[in-house]
C-alpha cells in the first residue's frame, strides 16, 4: 500500500521499508508519515517540522504503551 501511495505522488524509492517518510503530497502538500508494523500514523498540514517530529514521537510512544 505505501509502495503504491509513494509511486502515486511520484516519490517511488527503490527500497519501500517501515520507518520515517517525508514527502510532498501534490494534494496535501509537506506531510510525513511513519510505518510500524500494522499501523500507519502521520501529520500533514502543519508547516512546523519540529512539531511535525513531535506528532511521530508521540503516536509512536503511545503505540509502545499498547503493547
Amino acid at each position: 500500500m505505501i509502495q503504491e501511495y509513494l509511486k502515486h505522488t511520484g516519490n517511488l524509492q527503490n527500497k519501500v521499508e517501515e520507518g520515517r517518510f517525508q514527502l510532498k503530497d501534490p494534494y496535501h502538500g509537506v506531510m510525513d508519515f511513519y510505518w510500524k508494523g500494522n499501523y500507519i500514523w502521520g501529520a500533514l498540514d502543519l508547516a512546523d517540522e519540529t512539531l511535525r517530529s513531535r506528532v511521530l514521537k508521540l503516536f509512536a510512544e503511545g503505540l509502545e504503551k499498547k503493547k
